[in-house]
């Protein structure tokens, strides 16, 4: 299902790539949730964390020519940060798709590199161990515009809650 919405998602904008928007596309995560398990899609240099007790993991690779010269040990100079090699209406390349255990009380951030790009992942995991679930996106959002965040800032959280309300970790 999560392979097949991104099919579509990139032959919609494809469709749509006429005279100024001829270079159109777009990164996309997605989050599906059901009983026990997520799963994961992605593609582009948006990014997907889980938070797990006391632990922040990023779960998706951007897909950015910065991030696989950083993978192969290859330094640049800062002017490919935002040169994506995978993203919606760029390619028929299937996504990325992770299936994963959720857990009681796991925070799954999904949110854009106008986040990541300012924010240190410090910062991003104190809000995400210390704030209700209610005040995180705000908070990391008003941050990264704070420490001069320019580009798109998207923040959305999904908080896994226990099956009996009553429960604390």
């Amino acid at each position: 299902q999560m392979d097949l919405a991104f099919k579509v998602a990139n032959r919609l904008v494809q469709r749509k790539q006429r005279g100024e928007f001829s270079k159109m596309g777009s990164t996309l995560s997605a989050l599906i949730v059901r009983g026990d398990r997520a799963l994961i899609g992605h593609v582009g240099d948006s990014r997907i964390y889980r938070y797990r007790g006391d632990e922040l993991e990023q779960l998706t690779a951007d897909h950015s020519l910065a991030a696989t010269m950083k993978a192969a040990g290859i330094e640049g100079n800062g002017s490919f940060g935002h040169v994506i090699l995978k993203a919606i209406g760029m390619s028929e390349e299937p996504p990325d798709i992770i299936s994963q255990r959720v857990e009681p009380f796991d925070r799954y951030l999904l949110c854009t590199d106008g986040l990541t790009d300012v924010m240190d992942e410090e910062f991003i995991a104190k809000a995400l161990a210390e704030l209700p679930a209610s005040e995180v996106c705000t908070t990391l959002v008003e941050e990264t515009l704070a420490r001069g965040g320019e580009d798109n800032i998207t923040a959305l959280l999904v908080e896994i809650r226990p099956e009996n309300p009553c429960e604390h970790p």
